[in-house]
């Protein structure tokens, strides 16, 4: 029984009939559609007209009855669709409570179904009590579904490509999208000619959908290429890496070799942009499809392997006539001139055009001129055939100063706190506003906590404040209504001196930005969408020196050690112990030679501040040749970034090592560190870091310098030191296909007391090449014990092998020594090359394949010619 209010009845639905086709037809909308359907219907429905019907319908009541008893729950006006399949989506039931927005509910699922355009709820009196009725008006249904023409794919092929069924509700318009999601199919099996047409099912009266089909040759792109391409850098491998339209790989089209007509137009373009872009301002490209030499013909019966040909007419290549600056005043000609990449009397090139532009950008950037346009233009003189004029006109703009900063979070249920984005910015209110400093805020915000990329990825909008922005908001004077008053005097102009600046400082920006009408002040918003922190990664990975390691993986990203739950909802929405921008690191390395497990806190702005703290405890186990280690323990870190580019950091490193022998009458240096020993030392290192990748570097360097002190069992002082220099010699014009040499070296001292486990080794994968793991140190009884004194350098050359740059050539030589003492009696040195291959499916790191020969080698070294590394982590 239902209580409603006194004195008449809870009206449900519509009154009338044709209100209710309305309301179909808008429910339709509401519910889910097929693919490409339109929301609306395009035949109408038909209401009823039989007078003895109308004359129910108006009888009948459409709300609900009082103090009635629900017995039964009916369809009516049904044909096509079983009544039980009806009644399978309402969820009223006879004997039950049920209400006004239980029956609307019930009517909304009935016209999300698409199956109906009209739902109607009435209530009829029977003996015993009420019974409800959905009295429907059923939409046509798809009688047939047929394909004609098709002879290389089955129906049964076809169909499942299309939401369309025998039985669906017909609509004309997911039948057009059912001939177009076939054309696409088509194409993507090869079959770029194949035409779809709608034969049937276009029409009101339809009730069968019939295709037509045109199949068409298949073909496959077996060659891409290249006539006229005379240019050093426009060989047919570079071009290829322009263009979008991929040559099958063997054969197998899942690798490329797909011939998609419309893409043609856009790689024409593509190769003209490079060429352009290199001073061939002439430059023409033209194609055409070949079949063993045959102009391709779409018509001709039978599958074809076509060759892609493009015609390239380059022309002359342009020189640099002359380079103009106007508009500048704050900087001189000379001082913009001076890192220009441009020159006079040199080829035109658009990369090093656009360095320049950047870089007087910069210039202007770092005195606060967020705004500074430079446009370049490129100026033609038919007196000076195959010369161009470049002219950079300059707008300085005026400086501006950061003012307020607010952060926005996007996405669901953002829990990050608002110093998380803060902390990482390089700015601050106050300072001038350089928006190179700006884009690598950018930078350092996206990945691990937020969102990447052009869409979801963080973003950082400034703008400048408006005058009336500036000045405090003075609170508005009580008006009473209807009381005369004489009119407010205006407000007095903000004097940064007398009153208080909103920033605290009476003489900071803001007090500046007023008083010097050459300053502005900017607004910055930032938006940041939160992205998902928390990974379980799994991987593997094999090399020369750790022999075959697996890896599971638990990272959180955006971990808050301070924020415990406080209730299980926190749990269920994910806001527990999340949102403080740590990372908490839980892996499990475990592997035939080494194995690893590890449990790691860190903290890049700890406590809000410019220090960075990380703590982690960890088991680690290696089989070496000749003893068995066994570590647990646990380091803290304490950080700081001083620049950019210097960092400073002091560790506290608490062992217990346990090394167990694997031969008898070990050398002395090995038995007194045999059984359980404990290591504790503090380490303090210095970083200076200028590379432009801390993967794959092509310039700058890297350069560490470290002293540790170790207490305990053992005592004894050590010092390190760590440095690379990166060098790019040559590139193509493009800024692609770089060759690096890169030259490193490392050196180490440590005391008289330090124990075999913690003395230096060298030799194998990154140390060097040439010699087996650890193969290259003193010996005692045929033991490598390690020596106190080491210093290893290496030299290496590296150039890509193809246009791609995934196969790249190294050849390297490896120098050095591990002793006793600080000398150089035991010199080594190795030639090599070696093969990196990058596959973006395996992640970052490539696999990495060395040879290696010692020419200066000691008698009681182990070589090893061969050393690699692959990894897989995903």
């Amino acid at each position: 029984m239902v209580a409603v209010p006194r004195g008449g009845l809870l009206r449900v639905g519509v009154v009338t009939p044709v209100l209710l086709v309305a309301v179909g037809l808008i429910g339709c909308e509401a519910g889910p559609q097929f693919r490409g359907q339109s929301p609306r219907p395009e035949l109408r429905p038909v209401i009823p007209t039989e007078p003895r019907l109308l004359e129910q319908l108006e009888n009948e009541p459409r709300s609900i009855p009082i103090d009635s008893q629900l017995i039964d729950v009916r369809v009516e006006g049904h044909q096509a669709i079983a009544a039980n399949d009806i009644l399978g989506k309402i969820q009223v039931q006879p004997g039950r409570p049920f209400s006004e927005a239980q029956v609307r509910g019930d009517v909304r699922r009935l016209f999300a179904t698409r199956w109906f355009f009209s739902v109607e709820p009435v209530y009829r009196r029977e003996a015993g009590g009420t019974v409800l009725i959905f009295r429907v008006v059923e939409r046509p249904m798809v009688r047939l579904i047929a394909f004609r023409g098709n002879e290389r794919l089955t129906d049964a092929k076809l169909a499942e490509e299309i939401a369309l069924r025998t039985g669906s509700p017909f609509d004309i318009s997911a039948n057009r999208e059912a001939a177009k999601t076939l054309r696409e199919f088509y194409r993507k099996k090869g079959f770029a000619f194949a035409t779809v047409e709608l034969v049937k099912g276009n029409q009101r009266d339809d009730r069968d959908v019939v295709f037509q089909i045109e199949e068409g040759q298949k073909v496959v792109v077996a060659q891409v290429s290249f006539v006229g391409n005379e240019y050093t850098y426009a060989t047919a491998g570079i071009l290829r890496t322009k263009i979008k339209t991929k040559r099958a790989v063997l054969g197998v089209t899942l690798l490329g070799g797909k011939f998609k007509p419309e893409v043609i137009p856009q790689d024409k373009e593509s190769i003209q942009d490079y060429y352009r872009g290199l001073g061939f301002f002439d430059v023409k490209v033209s194609h055409r499809v070949l079949v063993n030499d045959v102009v391709f013909n779409p018509l001709r019966r039978g599958d074809g392997n076509i060759t892609i040909e493009y015609t390239i007419q380059e022309g002359p290549r342009y020189k640099v006539a002359n380079v103009e600056l106007r508009g500048n005043e704050v900087f001189t000609e000379e001082q913009l001139r001076q890192d220009f990449n441009i020159t006079v009397g040199e080829y035109f090139n658009q990369r090093y055009m656009i360095k320049d532009v950047k870089e007087m950008k910069e210039k202007y950037g770092k005195l606060g001129r967020l705004f500074a346009r430079v446009e370049p233009v490129t100026r033609f003189n038919e007196s000076k055939p195959d010369e161009v004029d470049l002219v950079y006109d300059i707008d300085e703009d005026r400086p501006y100063l950061i003012g307020p900063i607010d952060v926005h979070f996007h996405g669901d249920f953002p829990h990050t706190k608002e110093t998380v984005v803060l902390n990482r910015l390089l700015f601050q209110p106050g300072e001038l506003a350089d928006p190179s400093i700006i884009r690598r805020s950018e930078r350092r915000l996206e990945g691990m906590i937020f969102e990447r990329g052009p869409v979801n990825g963080p973003r950082i909008r400034v703008r400048p404040m408006q005058p009336e922005e500036l000045l405090p908001r003075r609170p508005k004077p009580d008006v009473v209504r209807g009381q005369n008053r004489e009119p407010a005097p205006l407000p007095q102009p903000y004097s940064p001196i007398l009153e208080n600046s909103p920033l605290g400082d009476p003489f900071g920006s803001l007090g500046r930005a007023l008083i010097d009408p050459n300053y502005g002040q900017l607004k910055a918003d930032i938006d940041v969408t939160e992205a998902r922190t928390g990974r379980v990664m799994f991987g593997a990975g094999v090399n020369s020196d750790a022999g075959l390691v697996g890896s599971i993986v638990l990272d959180e990203n955006n971990f808050d050690l301070f924020r415990p739950p406080s209730s299980f909802q926190e749990f269920a929405d994910g806001t527990a112990w999340r949102g403080g921008g740590q990372r908490l690191r839980i892996e499990a390395l475990p592997g035939n030679f080494v194995s690893r497990y590890l449990m790691s806190w860190s903290d890049p702005f700890f406590l809000d501040t410019d220090y960075s703290l990380s703590t982690s405890g960890f088991f680690f186990q290696r089989y070496y040749d000749d003893w068995d280690e066994n570590r647990t323990g646990g380091r803290v870190t304490v950080g700081r970034q001083l620049t950019r580019e210097w960092t400073l950091a002091g560790t506290l490193r608490l062992e217990s090592v346990d090394l167990q022998e694997r031969r008898p009458n070990p050398p002395t240096l090995l038995q007194e560190a045999l059984g359980e020993t404990w290591f504790t030392s503090g380490r303090v290192a210095i970083t200076h870091d200028t590379r432009d990748s801390s993967f794959l570097p092509g310039e700058g360097h890297y350069l560490q310098a470290n002293f540790e002190h170790a207490f305990g069992d053992f005592v004894f002082p050590r010092a390190q030191g760590d440095a690379r220099q990166y060098f790019t010699l040559h590139e193509r014009p493009d800024g692609n296909g770089r060759h690096v040499l890169a030259l490193s070296s490392r050196i180490g001292w440590t005391g008289e007391d330090t124990p075999i486990y913690e003395r230096f080794f060298a030799g194998g994968y990154q140390s060097f090449r040439g010699f087996d793991f650890r193969g290259v140190s003193p010996v005692d009884q045929g033991v490598g014990i390690g020596g106190r004194w080491m210093l290893l350098g290496s030299v290496e050359y590296k150039f890509p092998v193809t246009a791609d740059e995934m196969i790249s050539a190294v050849v390297f030589t490896d120098m050095g020594t591990v002793e006793e003492e600080v000398q150089m009696e035991d010199f080594r040195l190795t030639v090599g090359a070696g093969i990196r291959v990058t596959i973006p499916a395996m992640g970052p790191v490539p696999i990495a394949l060395d040879w290696g020969i010692p020419v200066i080698k000691q008698d009681f070294d182990d070589r090893r010619l061969f050393s690699f590394y692959i990894g897989i982590n995903r």
